[in-house]
């Protein structure tokens, strides 16, 4: 601090050197500063004012505001370090191979169902040809003697009856072998195709046996084609075994072989079930017996 002692100041006499001036008064300021402490002092109403403590008091009021901005200056990266910092990172994944799809074979187009317009059924442009018809297996045919089978005046003519070898013998349970009789043909329809029937002889059971079984068919109805069959061109043959009382009637039919077609299976139940036969007979009298049907479903073109 610099500290100042004047003890009489004359402010109207500029002293040019420090020999002119007067012994009374002393002066130990340098002359830079020699105006500076002439207008410090100034009079009012005979009083000294000093501003020495207001100078004083403005430099502390200017050093609080400058340490004050020095603190806030300091405690500022305080703050914002506080305030969490969001950190965004991108990671790429590696790329996945791609898939490659095999193609699935294509599988050719189904030939079984061949689509033929109903009307071209119905009402065809020119009748084909009728297949010539399957040779049926033989049918032994005896005529009945005493006996006449409740069944439709349709039969064919059947052979004379040779005369007996021999004297009849005691009926047997087993059936006996039967002659080989003319097949017949199968009626068909033109609307829809219908299968082939035959009737299988029985197995033989002794030469010597008299009567001969009659297992022949008498039926004006064949099996009806399914239409699903008929759609899809299945065809197939179905032996049926049936049972066949003495008046000719079928007690029980079951399927012996399939056809691999159900349907066809049960066009064939329900037709045969309705049929009639000629009984077989055993001396001259019809008795029960078994009989194989087949029955063959085929499309004609």
């Amino acid at each position: 601090m610099l500290v100042m002692h004047l003890q009489r100041v004359q402010p109207t006499l500029p002293f040019p050197s420090a020999r002119e001036a007067p012994e009374s008064a002393e002066l130990r300021v340098q002359p830079p500063i020699d105006l500076a402490v002439r207008e410090s002092r100034c009079r009012c109403g005979g009083r000294p004012i000093r501003r020495a403590p207001m100078l004083l008091l403005s430099a502390l009021l200017h050093g609080a505001v400058l340490a004050g901005l020095m603190a806030f200056l300091h405690q500022r990266p305080e703050v914002l370090h506080a305030v969490p910092e969001t950190t965004l990172s991108m990671v790429f994944a590696p790329a996945e191979p791609l898939a490659v799809q095999e193609n699935p074979p294509v599988e050719p187009p189904s030939q079984t169902e061949p689509e033929v317009a109903p009307a071209q059924q119905a009402a065809p442009a020119e009748e084909p040809p009728t297949p010539a018809p399957e040779q049926p297996e033989a049918v032994p045919i005896q005529p009945p003697v005493s006996v006449e089978p409740p069944l439709p005046p349709t039969t064919e003519p059947q052979s004379a009856q040779r005369p007996l070898e021999q004297a009849p013998a005691p009926p047997r349970p087993a059936p006996s072998q039967a002659a080989p009789a003319r097949p017949r043909p199968v009626p068909t329809t033109r609307s829809a195709p219908a299968p082939y029937i035959s009737a299988a002889p029985l197995p033989p059971a002794g030469a010597m046996t008299p009567a001969r079984p009659v297992a022949g068919m008498e039926s004006d109805r064949p099996p009806a084609y399914p239409e699903s069959a008929r759609r899809r061109g299945q065809q197939g043959r179905v032996l049926l075994r049936v049972e066949v009382a003495a008046d000719g009637q079928p007690v029980s039919v079951a399927v012996a072989t399939s056809s691999g077609v159900a349907s066809l299976d049960s066009a064939a139940l329900s037709a045969v079930q309705r049929w009639r036969f000629v009984p077989a007979t055993r001396g001259g009298q019809p008795v029960p017996a078994v009989a194989e049907v087949p029955v063959r479903f085929q499309l004609t073109d």
